[in-house]
């Protein structure tokens, strides 16, 4: 796993390059819930996705696999908050094998 920083901000945008592919993630406080946008090599891979805690966020396994996913972590599967990044909520990169090593647990 690769930790992704995150700043305590509502809303932000990061990229990161990790084994060739480049990442771009937007990170948005909606009305209850942190929804992000996704886009791997200039390729749009979700929008307005609800950022769940403690589970990927890309939801469907064929989304990520080639390239990898993303997890934000939270204490006590707490929804997302803005105000606790870089605190008791992290952001980290899985690779495939570290996904596929999860699954097999």
């Amino acid at each position: 796993m690769r930790q992704i920083p995150l700043q305590s901000v509502p809303n932000q945008s990061l990229s990161f390059t990790q084994d060739e592919n480049r990442w771009e993630v937007t990170i948005k406080q909606a009305v209850t819930s942190m929804v992000a946008d996704v886009t791997i090599n200039d390729v749009r891979v979700i929008s307005g996705v609800r950022i769940p805690g403690d589970d990927f966020i890309l939801p469907y396994t064929y989304m990520g696999v080639l390239q990898g996913n993303l997890m934000l972590t939270t204490q006590q599967d707490f929804l997302p908050d803005w105000e606790l990044f870089g605190q008791t909520q992290q952001l980290f990169y899985w690779t495939p094998d570290e996904m596929k090593a999860l699954a097999d647990g």
